[in-house]
């Protein structure tokens, strides 16, 4: 049975090879995806960089149409989280809460945080609502890295920097690995480490992410990993020890911060500078 690649943009479907992969296009520098806690994929829409009101927030539709999910625009909104009927977004210094409906709300702004942030990147929520907030520091040269954490009730407090441990140089890409873990990428050295919250300590877990993004895991345990400049993604069984990652072939140009979908058979894969969120196949 011959399969095919979808190619949808906006709204179009066209058949462009040998492999089934769908693709959604039209988008303003997509940054980053999330299947939100309604099942609709949202999508981050950057725009135009350090231009205020630009930037906005994309839902993609089961036919592959782009909706606007606010009535409100946005900064320079990248990466985002759920948690119950929330959805949360990092834009510039500002942290918003977004309900179903698109109301926003801020959850956090600059002044409130224990230090200036200088380039709020991911996020990620624990089972209890804590929500970790990423700074990459210095997005051009690297350092000044640091992951906050905002409460349930919204105070802030900073978890750690490159003030204590070294290796948390540019951090990107969080994800909650269980009550008392947090993984996390750094954008500048290409490191998976793996963040112990109770005494602070920093293990490296493997390298060679490239500019590593964003991270995600599904249910049986493999991570994903993309690489921002590189345009890749990696599949990660962490089940091995030492870890083994085994990359995809499929290139980006700019791949964003990556989701899985609901089913956790494609990974969605946000590219900036294509305008595209592409459904990649997950592999194990």
């Amino acid at each position: 049975m011959r399969a095919w690649y979808w190619l949808l943009l906006c709204g179009v479907s066209f058949a462009v090879g040998a492999q089934e992969l769908r693709v959604v296009g039209g988008l303003q520098n997509p940054e980053g995806v999330l299947v939100g806690p309604d099942g609709r994929i949202y999508v981050t829409e950057v725009g135009e960089y350090h231009k205020p009101d630009d930037g906005d927030i994309m839902v993609i539709t089961e036919d592959g149409k782009l909706e606007p999910i606010t009535t409100f625009t946005l900064n320079d909104p990248r990466g985002m989280a759920a948690y119950r009927n929330y959805v949360f977004v990092a834009d510039g210094d500002h942290v918003y809460k977004i309900n179903h409906r698109g109301r926003k709300t801020e959850h956090a702004t600059v002044s409130e945080f224990p230090r200036e942030p200088q380039f709020l990147h991911d996020l990620a929520a624990d089972a209890a609502g804590n929500l970790y907030v990423s700074d990459t520091g210095d997005i051009e040269h690297g350092g000044g890295g640091a992951i906050f954490k905002i409460s349930p009730i919204g105070e802030i407090s900073l978890v750690i920097s490159e003030d204590r441990d070294a290796r948390i140089k540019s951090p990107s890409g969080l994800l909650v690995e269980d009550a008392r873990h947090l993984l996390v990428l750094d954008f500048f050295t290409g490191d998976l480490l793996r963040l112990d919250l109770q005494t602070l300590q920093v293990e490296k877990v493997m390298g060679g992410f490239g500019n590593a993004e964003s991270l995600v895991r599904d249910k049986r345990g493999t991570l994903y990993v993309s690489d921002w400049k590189g345009g890749r993604v990696w599949s990660v069984d962490m089940t091995q020890t030492p870890p083994v990652s085994r990359l995809y072939d499929h290139k980006f140009e700019l791949a964003g911060d990556i989701a899985l979908t609901a089913d956790e058979q494609f990974i969605l894969v946000p590219d900036f500078t294509a305008g595209t969120v592409t459904w990649l196949p997950v592999q194990h």
